[in-house]
């Protein structure tokens, strides 16, 4: 497993290139919420919706196959 903090975070996506892993599952660490996500060539997108991100450190667990 990995984990993501994200410090303020505005934005309803998140992007960022593969970790050259298949991702499994993508969830809220709080409540365990699963989250959408894409995985392409490119990178990770990761859709964040408003109502689960804390407004001081959202914190996003991917699990790897």
């Amino acid at each position: 497993k990995t984990w993501i903090h994200l410090l303020d975070w505005k934005d309803e996506v998140l992007t960022f290139p593969s970790t050259g892993k298949k991702i499994a599952s993508a969830k809220i660490f709080t409540d365990q919420s699963p989250l959408r996500f894409s995985e392409t060539d490119m990178g990770v997108s990761i859709r964040i919706p408003a109502g689960k991100r804390d407004m001081t450190d959202t914190i996003i667990e991917l699990e790897f196959r």
